[in-house]
Parts: structure tokens; C-alpha cells; sequence
């Protein structure tokens, strides 16, 4: 009976640090999209606080990460592959990590971005973050994936991971459409180089999202 409580002792610890790691992914993306609608706003004084922030976040994360890493008992029985949820919590940390990229990035050179193009940043924003909310949502009820033996509880969590990664898709193809956008836009490289390195950073956001869905996905079927 000890075994059997220590075991799924461990298998929520682990998945809990994972958890309130997640809670600093949600505030450090909102924060992002708070900075990059400074910046396109042209509030420089407000993106350059904003920014600050997402990156004392990210420093919060990092020490959760470490946490993390440091008490996840070795040589012994975990309920899930090591290597998946180590996987899994670094694909979550670039997620934060990519965040903190794009603001950045923004903030190395003031440009005035064009209104379509800014409404169509806005829009990839939009979507890039419901992805992360999605992911977020995911691990925020994570218990689930613990007791989640029955068909249906399976179903309705496989169910979640498939629309992440259909919303994912979305941002790939708002993606390629922004790109051709800017690249037809007539401004000169310094212009699209810096506009569109942003998008190719909001993609990352998105796209370590879908890695650590996947991640979730393994560690269910084992």
C-alpha cells in the first residue's frame, strides 16, 4: 500500500511542478501581446516596461524549471517516461522563452508598421495566444491525465489535444500569408528583416506549443 501511495505521490508532484510552470507560460503570453500592442501603438515608454516584465517572468519560470529538474528522483519508478516529461517541460519553457524573444527583438529598433499590416499581426497574435491558452488550459488540469482511465475521460482529453493542434495549423497558414504580405509590402529589408523575424518568432510560440501537446500525448499512451 506504501508503494502504490508514493507512486502516485510522485506522478502528481511531477506533473504539478509542471503545472504552476504553465501558470508563468499564460501570464509571461499576455503580457507578450500586451508589449507587441504597445509597440504597434508606438507607446515605446509602455512596451519597454512591458517587456521588463515578460522577462522577470521568464527568470520565474526558469527557477520552476530548475526546481523542477533538481527534485525528480533518479534510479527510481516514475509513473511516466523521464525523458517525455523532461521533453515536455523543456518544449513549455521554449514556449515562454519565445515569448520573451519577440518582445526583444521589437525592442532593439523603433518601426512604424503599416496599418494592414499591423491589423494582420494582430490577428496572428490573437490566434498564437489561444493556442498557448489552449496548452495552458491542457496542463492547468492535468490531474486529469492521472486519473483519466476510463475511454470517455481519454476521448475528451485526446479530444483537447486535437483542436491545439488543428489551431496550431491556423497559425502556420496565417503565418505564410502575413510573410507574403510583408515581402509584397515594397518597404525596404530593414523594414521586412525586422517584421518579419517577429512573425517567425510568434510561429515558435505556437509551434513549442504543439511539441509539448505531443509530449502530453506520449506520456498518456505509455
Amino acid at each position: 500500500m506504501r508503494t502504490v501511495i508514493n507512486k502516485m505521490f510522485r506522478k502528481q508532484s511531477v506533473f504539478e511542478g509542471l503545472r504552476k510552470h504553465s501558470v508563468h507560460v499564460k501570464e509571461g503570453s499576455e503580457k507578450m501581446k500586451e508589449a507587441i500592442m504597445a509597440y504597434l501603438q508606438e507607446d515605446y515608454e509602455k512596451f519597454n516596461d512591458i517587456t521588463l516584465e515578460v522577462m522577470k517572468i521568464e527568470k520565474k519560470a526558469d527557477w520552476v524549471k530548475s526546481n523542477i529538474r533538481n527534485h525528480i528522483p533518479k534510479g527510481i519508478f516514475l509513473p511516466v517516461d523521464r525523458m517525455d516529461f523532461l521533453g515536455t517541460l523543456k518544449e513549455q519553457d521554449a514556449v515562454l522563452d519565445s515569448c520573451e524573444d519577440a518582445v526583444i527583438w521589437l525592442s532593439f529598433k523603433k518601426i512604424k508598421i503599416d496599418e494592414n499590416i499591423k491589423k494582420e499581426i494582430l490577428e496572428y497574435l490573437d490566434k498564437t495566444i489561444e493556442v498557448v491558452e489552449r496548452l495552458v488550459s491542457i496542463v492547468e488540469n492535468i490531474h486529469r491525465l492521472i486519473s483519466a482511465i476510463s475511454r470517455r475521460e481519454r476521448k475528451v482529453i485526446k479530444k483537447e489535444l486535437k483542436t491545439l493542434h488543428f489551431e496550431e495549423e491556423e497559425t502556420d497558414t496565417m503565418e505564410r500569408a502575413l510573410l507574403k504580405e510583408v515581402f509584397n509590402s515594397g518597404k525596404d529589408m530593414q523594414y521586412i528583416y525586422h517584421v518579419t523575424h517577429l512573425i517567425f518568432i510568434l510561429g515558435r510560440v505556437a509551434d513549442h506549443s504543439e511539441s509539448v501537446s505531443n509530449g502530453l500525448r506520449m506520456m498518456m499512451a505509455r
